[in-house]
């Protein structure tokens, strides 16, 4: 009998059906395409002085194509902080027009692009599309005897808490030598499927109501206590990305990096 075969059964069901496997799948997709991973990391939340973690941190660098002055490369690093998540329940995603000013500061303030109005910040990822994000989120009414947390909610509060605990804090790259041009850092939230999640308009006087076919963004007005103990009002946008479409999601991060470079260059 080999090793396999003697497993328990309730063994190979935990590997089989735990969250561990769809966050474990997560992680081979990072490091596929070259991603650094650091696989569920602890950190003391600020605001209530607990031990919190995060399913994983990963990041990534694009070197310029020309070294900097001093012939020393330079560097683009973006960084992840992810929640991996199932939507195993019917849950309805109340959609409406994103805004615009609030999303350009942002962008211009994570990726250090030069000006707010010029024509690279609008290639950036979170400017691209429909212009519609998702603001509410609901259960069905079936589910909502259920105790255990919005599995939407539950992973915003992951994921925003950890960003806010773990930004800035340099490249996680063990061999690294060279200039850090910038490290742009967003929260992302990757479920298994889109499949239980449907949407309505807010300005939509009819309601009607519509699959979710493909990654989206949640905006969101958080406001949090920083390290300092500082009350903190901030804005996000959190995409909301299927693991079937993360090679494109991935697609999309290396043009926001290229768009980035093209702005420096013009000026």
């Amino acid at each position: 009998m080999t090793i396999q075969e003697q497993v328990p059964e309730t063994v190979r069901t935990t590997a089989k059906d735990h969250g561990n496997s769809f966050h474990c799948q997560v992680v081979r997709a990072f490091r596929r395409h070259g991603w650094h991973t650091t696989v569920t990391p602890y950190y003391l939340d600020s605001e209530s002085d607990k031990a919190r973690e995060i399913d994983l941190v990963a990041e990534n660098r694009w070197e310029k194509p020309i070294n900097g002055p001093h012939g020393r490369p330079e560097w683009q690093h973006v960084k992840l902080f992810v929640e991996c998540k199932y939507f195993d329940r019917e849950t309805l995603v109340w959609f409406d027009e994103r805004d615009n000013d609030a999303a350009t500061k942002w962008i211009t303030t994570n990726t250090r692009l030069v000006k707010p109005e010029n024509r690279y910040t609008k290639m950036h990822h979170y400017l691209l599309g429909d212009g519609m994000v998702a603001k509410l989120f609901a259960r069905s009414r079936a589910e909502r005897k259920d105790t255990s947390i919005e599995p939407i909610y539950g992973a915003l509060n992951q994921v925003l808490h950890a960003m806010v605990s773990l930004r800035r804090q340099g490249t996680s790259f063990s061999e690294h030598s060279g200039t850090d041009l910038f490290v742009a850092e967003f929260p992302v939230i990757i479920c298994s499927s889109l499949d239980n999640l449907w949407r309505i308009d807010i300005a939509d006087d009819e309601g009607l109501i519509r699959p979710v076919k493909s990654r989206f963004q949640l905006e969101v007005e958080y406001a949090y206590r920083d390290l300092g103990k500082e009350h903190r009002r901030e804005y996000f946008l959190v995409d909301v990305v299927p693991l079937s479409e993360l090679e494109q999601y991935f697609k999309a991060l290396d043009a926001d990096v290229n768009a980035t470079r093209e702005c420096w260059s013009a000026h």
